[in-house]
């Protein structure tokens, strides 16, 4: 019993570590710019499921190494959950896990071939360098997120036909403002350990907390906007609709909320947004 309650909590140690619920999520975004070129969910075959792996592993690798870096801000911060704030793991094991997922998310790519491959080096390289660099600068970091966020689409459209259709790039550009919106959220969260800790010069550093929250909101209103759009290329399903107006709704409930001192919620809600409106687009496909 003890065993597998230790196996249970290094396995929560882990999920935290990585996020892993941001790389099922991108999964899906893969599985979905697949099936808009298909016009149907692809068969499982072994080349999709590695398609599926690819950015799963290099969103591990960019979270591991992200809390690598920003440990001394994070506990500034008083991020307590993050397994390196509270000692759960120690930072060499989070450096082996950050190289692992790397290899293994670029070693998969280089077996589908030069695109694919190409896109995947690109997302890591972006990875590397928000981590290293970008996350410090004014809005540079935060559209590096949510490009982050939107490659998966493409990545998806890219390796069944070799080109992103016009559904797909919609999609892309919806991700792109709502992570970048997202990740605005998370600077203005952040801003004291990261002033503090690395003497970064992020987005509310640079036009104050009440500018920032407003480009994020006005970011989200965009990404609301372009909500409905890709319904034309797509199939117009009741389901598939609603879904989509369930994640405006949130994303509009995001924007009333997003205040200096209650950030924390707006941030779950716009990833959980963000998932729903996705699993939307995947349904208006195949029914």
């Amino acid at each position: 019993m003890d065993m597998v309650n230790r196996a249970v909590k290094m396995l929560d140690v882990l999920a935290r570590l990585t996020r892993i619920e941001h790389a099922l999520v991108l999964m899906v975004a893969v599985l979905a710019g697949e099936t808009i070129a298909l016009g149907r969910i692809p068969a499982p075959t072994e080349a999709i499921v590695i398609s599926l792996l690819v950015p799963a592993f290099i969103e591990i690798g960019s979270f591991a190494l992200n809390d690598i870096l920003d440990v001394k801000s994070d506990r500034a911060n008083a991020k307590k959950d993050r397994p390196l704030v509270n000692n759960e793991l120690s930072i060499g094991a989070a450096w082996a896990i950050t190289i692992v997922a790397y290899a293994a998310g670029l070693g998969l790519a280089y077996l589908m071939g030069v695109l694919p491959f190409s896109i995947a080096l690109i997302f890591a390289a972006l990875s590397v360098a928000y981590n290293y660099w970008l996350k410090d600068l004014p809005l540079a970091g935060n559209a590096a997120i949510g490009a982050s966020m939107a490659i998966p689409f493409v990545f998806g459209n890219l390796v069944i036909n070799g080109e992103a259709s016009q559904p797909v790039l919609i999609i892309a550009a919806i991700a792109l403002m709502a992570g970048t919106a997202r990740e605005i959220i998370k600077s203005v969260e952040d801003i004291s350990g990261d002033v503090e800790m690395r003497g970064s010069s992020t987005l509310p550093v640079v036009i104050g907390i009440n500018g920032s929250l407003l480009v994020g909101k006005i970011l989200v209103l965009a990404a609301i906007a372009l909500s409905f759009l890709p319904f034309p290329y797509l199939n117009m399903n009741p389901l598939a609709l609603a879904l989509v107006a369930a994640a405006d709704l949130m994303l509009v409930y995001v924007i009333v909320e997003m205040k200096e001192d209650a950030l924390e919620m707006p941030m779950k809600l716009t990833l959980i947004a963000f998932a729903v409106a996705t699993i939307g687009y995947l349904l208006a496909v195949i029914l």
